[in-house]
């Protein structure tokens, strides 16, 4: 497989309170994230091979700029209905290797000078996840620790998405590569299977797109 995930956003409430439901239940959170000019921010929680963000809107204002309007996250931060609420960034195994769907590029203000995201073409599809890569020559980040319950690694990413989806190649992509476990439901919803699931335990956290973490 030449792509893997890298980190999986969530749409949550304004300052993601919900955070505090993982940290309950043995997750160590990581250093939170704003994103100036692009009007959203995130609390994440790190794993050894990838990572979860809790996204929200900050500003309205910024995210409807023009450099930003075009990945539909004002609507998808927002809590909008009708919109995917999910964003899935993946990084190649070889960091030469080019995203293997149509993208553009992406240059928010929050980025370094010359540095752009290749976002999928679907972005416009805002029934869709968000789906964009790691722009060229980035690092994955380095490994964190263990989470005081144990837990590693992110062993599967498991999403639903509803069945009336008229799917775009850019998504088509996804479900075929088998990078993401896609299966079609009634609404979207998000798991993340961590190492294996082996430890019977699980938290789920009631987000515009339900998540839940299973161990």
């Amino acid at each position: 497989m030449s792509f893997e995930v890298d980190h999986v956003f969530v749409t949550a409430s304004k300052g993601a309170p919900e955070a505090a439901e993982l940290v309950s239940a043995g997750f160590a959170e990581g250093p939170a994230n704003e994103h100036p000019g692009q009007g959203t921010a995130c609390r994440r929680f790190f794993f050894e091979n990838a990572y979860l963000e809790l996204i929200w809107l900050e500003s309205a204002t910024e995210a409807s700029s023009q450099v930003v309007a075009r990945t539909g996250l004002r609507e998808r931060a927002a809590a909008e209905s009708g919109v995917s609420h999910v964003g899935i960034c993946f990084r190649a195994r070889d960091p030469s290797q080019r995203p293997p769907v149509e993208t553009w590029p992406y240059s928010p203000p929050c980025l370094p000078e010359g540095m752009a995201i290749p976002i999928g073409a679907n972005s416009s599809e805002l029934n869709e996840p968000l789906l964009f890569f790691l722009p060229l020559g980035v690092e994955a980040r380095k490994p964190e620790g263990c989470h005081p319950n144990g837990t590693r690694r992110i062993s599967r990413v498991q999403l639903t998405l509803p069945h009336r989806l008229d799917v775009s190649p850019e998504l088509a992509w996804l479900t075929d590569s088998e990078i993401v476990e896609v299966e079609l439901a009634e609404t979207e919803s998000v798991s993340l299977v961590l190492d294996e699931g082996t430890a019977g335990d699980s938290v789920a956290l009631d987000l515009a797109a339900p998540l839940r973490l299973i161990w």
